[in-house]
């Protein structure tokens, strides 16, 4: 897909670890972002997908991976589609 910014570039699907980015006015921490950037520019895309995970982030409620918001449960939080596991700190 070429760049809508340059249109000099091609968009390439980037997976980034712990992306520092804005939302809703907070500064948020992604642990891992799906976007697409631009191999000539820089240009940022951002899925839709990718924008709910991250409102979910800067909510503070607890949201897995997956879309999917985790369950309480003892000292853990639970995901209630994929069962993906994570501790309270």
């Amino acid at each position: 897909m070429k760049c809508s910014h340059c249109s000099k570039g091609t968009m390439k699907k980037t997976t980034i670890d712990n992306y520092k980015t804005k939302m809703n006015g907070k500064d948020i921490i992604v642990p891992t972002a799906h976007i697409k950037v631009c191999d000539s520019c820089g240009y940022e895309v951002y899925p839709a997908k990718e924008l709910k995970i991250w409102e979910n982030i800067a909510s503070e409620r607890k949201y897995c991976q997956c879309g999917y918001e985790m369950m309480e449960r003892n000292k853990e939080y639970i995901c209630s589609k994929c069962y993906n596991v994570v501790k309270k700190d």
